[in-house]
């Protein structure tokens, strides 16, 4: 059966409870965390992949859509730009998911 123990931390001025089991092992929230960090490692790698992606995309569509209002060019500084943000971001994420350590 398990007790429930309210710990005040000093430095953050906060006060949380954890769950004392019956062999005096506390479950916190740092070992929650320790169970869970390999899924929150790869949310991020995931989340941050599509952002680079996206990101790059979105920058040269707006530098494409500016040069062609400001050279008249009808479309094809846009279409330029966007496949040059496809493939700089497809790079981008490739140098990122290839530089992961392995394990």
């Amino acid at each position: 059966m398990a007790a429930i123990k309210k710990i005040f931390h000093k430095r953050f001025n906060t006060c949380y409870t954890t769950e004392v089991f019956s062999t005096g092992r506390s479950l916190d929230r740092m070992d929650e965390f320790k169970k869970r960090r390999e899924f929150v490692e790869y949310l991020a790698l995931v989340s941050q992949v599509g952002l680079t992606m996206a990101g790059s995309i979105v920058f040269c569509f707006a530098v494409g859509y500016f040069l062609d209002r400001w050279l008249h060019s009808r479309g094809i500084l846009l279409i330029v730009f966007i496949l040059l943000g496809i493939v700089g971001g497809a790079v981008t994420v490739y140098r990122q998911i290839t530089h992961l350590p392995k394990g």
